[in-house]
């Protein structure tokens, strides 16, 4: 059933097709002023707003069931953001060239993040997640989405601090990619598989050593892309201690996977993942 997710239950599969194209003519097209940056723009302001949207509304509306988006309004909401994502290409190609200011580009991102975020109701999940009526929920996910605003705020951040060493490059587009996305995604794929597991949603583990080491990655790597010393006179020791953290949380997360998925304890592969639904229907 997508009616909860609308038409964002297929729109990335499309729009991956579209991406890759993309991707490849700007590749190509290089040698045109702004066409690696229209690439880049295309797979954040588009695929990924696309992806982060799905998996959340996937998430908190199908899955759970907490309807924090009218299935209703998801048609406007879908073409509202292809409009916004189209718009942010276009305006990054003129930035490229330059036609406009990097001030366009770092509030046009910030209301791609915003519309992403008030897609869903940010108090009803607030409201389910914490406090006395909190239902199980992937905090991975829950932690995604509420540093969309946190970045939206990153992504506007150099119009006051300058755009010093960083002309040209939005750096919310990689900790969108790095964090946020990587929350989400991960989060709904983690409890999604749990789901084929069966393991009931109020015991299962949230991993947080891994949020808070990703967290501590996110820190120290808006640290190194704000901070003139380490853009411009090469102090990186924000940058060392950054990889080492990613390297070491990506490696922690690949045994979770790795454990969980290749080497199952419950034979996870051989059971469907709705085999009690379908033994109820039987009955």
């Amino acid at each position: 059933n997508s009616g909860e997710v609308g038409i964002f239950s297929y729109s990335p599969g499309l729009v991956l097709v579209f991406c890759s194209l993309f991707i490849v003519a700007s590749w190509f097209m290089r040698d045109i002023d702004g066409m690696i940056q229209v690439g880049v723009a295309f797979i954040v302001g588009i695929f990924c707003m696309m992806m982060m949207s799905t998996a959340m509304l996937s998430h908190f509306n199908r899955r759970l069931g907490w309807n924090t988006t009218n299935p209703k309004t998801l048609p406007v909401r879908f073409v509202i953001l292809i409009l916004l994502g189209i718009s942010y290409v276009v305006a990054s190609f003129l930035r490229a060239r330059g036609s406009i200011s990097e001030n366009v580009i770092d509030i046009g991102f910030a209301i791609l993040l915003l519309n992403v975020f008030f897609m869903m109701n940010p108090l009803k999940i607030l409201r389910f997640s914490i406090g006395k009526f909190a239902k199980p929920h992937s905090r991975f996910v829950f932690i995604g989405y509420f540093l969309l605003p946190l970045l939206s705020l990153v992504s506007i951040a150099p119009i006051w601090t300058g755009h010093e060493g960083i002309a040209n490059i939005q750096p919310t587009h990689w900790l969108l990619i790095s964090y946020s996305c990587f929350f989400v995604v991960c989060g709904f794929a983690i409890f999604l598989h749990e789901d084929h597991l069966h393991y009931s949603p109020s015991t299962r583990t949230t991993h947080w050593h891994l949020v808070l080491m990703f967290l501590a990655c996110g820190v120290l790597m808006t640290w190194s892309l704000y901070d003139g010393a380490v853009l411009l006179d090469g102090e990186y020791l924000p940058v060392y201690i950054w990889i080492g953290t990613q390297s070491a949380a990506s490696f922690l997360l690949a045994i979770l996977f790795i454990r969980h998925t290749i080497f199952p304890s419950d034979n996870w592969h051989r059971m469907p993942m709705f085999y009690d639904r379908l033994m109820e229907s039987n009955d």
